[in-house]
């Protein structure tokens, strides 16, 4: 449970915010990139077995999505799209 804002998912008004729960949501993984434990309530990303968060999502470059995403070049991307 949080210290400020007695919550345990911080509101984004929490001055101890950072998306993450404290312990009452079921875990679902750990991030492929940082190891930062992911639990049920937290923002995330999913595909097949491979888990990112948010942080790291943001910093992938291009061939790091793809491989994330099950795909080996834009031409699978796009097929995978429509």
């Amino acid at each position: 449970m949080c210290e400020y804002c007695r919550r345990y998912k911080c509101p984004s008004s929490c001055p101890d915010y950072e998306g993450q729960s404290f312990g009452l949501s079921a875990r679902v993984g750990a991030c492929e990139s940082c190891e930062t434990l992911i639990y049920e309530d937290d923002e995330y990303y999913a595909k097949n077995d491979k888990i990112l968060c948010p942080e790291c999502a943001e910093e992938l470059i291009p061939s790091e999505l793809l491989d994330f995403l099950g795909c080996e070049d834009v031409k699978d991307f796009f097929e995978m799209l429509y």
